[in-house]
């Protein structure tokens, strides 16, 4: 089971969430339709599962990951613009590896401090950026590049 991070649980590390993702991910193994699951559960499991919100319904009911966790990070998909390609990446285990080192704890304070003025600025669609950063801290240039800039349209 997986543990916490940072204070918040994942669903797998909660007993009662663990069995419960385990009789769903077993009953979409089989084949059962994800409009039937509910009705093939437990009773306590099926009583979990309707008490859950039902965005969080939808999601569990999603194939499990590849390391049959639940897929709790969809996105609601309700973009209405032109084009968006959206490139996402979960930093699940990889923000666990180790604790911050000097240089992460630096970088995060300066980019949050620029973010700071971009505000003050009164600007939006700007992306707070260092550079120099081989150089000590106080030699790093600090600035601001519009996001449109990074966009593929």
């Amino acid at each position: 089971m997986a543990s916490s991070v940072y204070g918040r649980r994942r669903p797998q590390s909660i007993p009662e969430m663990y069995a419960l993702l385990k009789e769903i991910h077993g009953l979409l193994r089989q084949g059962v339709a994800v409009d039937n699951i509910s009705s093939h559960l437990s009773p306590w499991a099926s009583a979990l599962f309707e008490f859950m919100p039902p965005f969080i319904r939808k999601q569990l009911l999603l194939y499990p990951g590849s390391d049959d966790s639940a897929q709790l990070s969809q996105k609601e998909g309700t973009y209405k613009g032109k084009k968006f390609s959206a490139i996402c990446h979960f930093f699940d285990y990889q923000a666990r590896g180790s604790l911050p080192s000097k240089f992460d704890c630096d970088y995060g304070y300066v980019l949050g401090h620029i973010c700071y003025h971009i505000l003050a600025a009164g600007l939006n669609g700007y992306m707070a950026t260092a550079t120099n950063l081989k150089n000590p801290v106080n030699k790093w240039r600090c600035g601001a590049s519009p996001i449109a800039l990074f966009v593929c349209l």
